[in-house]
């Protein structure tokens, strides 16, 4: 399992608002993250912004960018098809900021044995329920559900905790309701807090 996982927001060079699916996992040698794209993102794919979000990381959660791996992930969802994708990211750390990434594919064995744990690779962000057209993701103990009305617009409701749930039934688009439980999920709490004090 994740030491964390949340939906992490950074801006890239030109100050776009991401959303990605993050997922640390804490080892005695160094802090593995896996950064994944999500249908929704309303800002620049995990590839084109990830020295910004990789830097980001290092600034929010103090890390020592010498023992940060990044891997990208792309589920399948975001790629329409049945399997995932995920890239060992290299990249060179200069004093403050990361530069010259490259990108190495990676088979699914090579993740496990990079994380030291199983890590599902087919397993799409949004999950779908093809018969209700319904989509649901679940974001450690966070979970969205979007489902269209019977005015044929788009309702999402998020669950940000067992008292809480925000609710809205006017998008034009599933990916418009998907953009916004992103969001409800990201602003869920001050989930870096919560993490420093659990974990620190």
């Amino acid at each position: 399992m994740p030491t964390y996982e949340c939906i992490f927001v950074c801006r890239d060079n030109q100050r776009q608002r991401g959303q990605y699916w993050l997922r640390f996992y804490e080892r005695p040698e160094r802090v593995v993250a896996i950064i994944g794209e999500v249908v929704g993102n309303r800002g620049s794919s995990v590839t084109k912004a990830i020295t910004q979000i990789s830097l980001a990381l290092v600034d929010c959660f103090e890390l020592d960018p010498t023992r940060l791996i990044i891997i990208d992930h792309y589920p399948p969802d975001t790629l329409d098809r049945h399997w995932g994708e995920y890239n060992l990211v290299l990249m060179e750390w200069h004093g403050n900021h990361f530069a010259s990434p490259r990108w190495l594919h990676q088979h699914t064995l090579d993740i496990r044995e990079i994380v030291t744990e199983h890590v599902q690779v087919d397993v799409p962000f949004w999950q779908q329920d093809r018969e209700a057209e319904l989509y649901l993701c679940e974001v450690g103990e966070r979970r969205a559900l979007i489902s269209p009305t019977s005015e044929g617009r788009w309702k999402a409701v998020v669950t940000r905790d067992a008292r809480t749930d925000t609710d809205r039934d006017d998008f034009a688009t599933r990916l418009e309701a998907q953009g916004w439980a992103l969001n409800e999920i990201a602003n869920a709490a001050a989930e870096f807090d919560l993490w420093r004090v659990t974990t620190h």
